[in-house]
C-alpha cells in the first residue's frame, strides 16, 4: 500500500460517506493513477471498486460499467478468486442503482 493514495482514496470515501460523493472522483483518480504506476494491482482495482460505485452515485452508469469491467481486470492479475468474486457483482450493482433490477 502507498500512503498518499491510501490517504487519497479514503478523501473520497469519506466525501462519499458525508453525501459529497460527487467529490470525490478526482480523489480516486488520483490514487489510482499512483497505484497503477506502481503496479499494485489489489489496491487499484479496490480505487476503481469505488470509482464505479461513485459514477453509479451519479447516475453515470456507462462509466459506472466501465470502471466496475476494469476492476475486474485488475482483480484477476491479483490472481486471487475471492477479489474477481467481489468486483464481479459491481455491474449488477449499477445496474440495480440505475432502476434496472432486471438487467443485474
Amino acid at each position: 500500500m502507498e500512503p498518499r493514495a491510501w490517504i487519497l482514496n479514503t478523501v473520497g470515501m469519506c466525501l462519499k460517506n458525508i453525501g459529497r460523493g460527487n467529490l470525490a472522483e478526482v480523489f480516486y483518480k488520483r490514487a489510482l493513477d499512483i497505484y497503477l504506476d506502481i503496479e499494485d494491482w489489489t489496491y487499484a482495482q479496490r480505487v476503481l471498486m469505488n470509482l464505479s460505485d461513485s459514477h453509479s452515485y451519479k447516475g453515470e452508469l456507462a462509466k459506472s460499467l466501465q470502471s466496475a469491467d476494469n476492476a475486474l481486470e485488475l482483480a484477476r492479475r491479483t490472481k486471487r478468486k475471492d477479489y474477481e468474486v467481489l468486483v464481479s457483482s459491481l455491474p449488477g450493482l449499477g445496474l440495480s442503482s440505475a432502476g434496472r433490477p432486471e438487467e443485474s
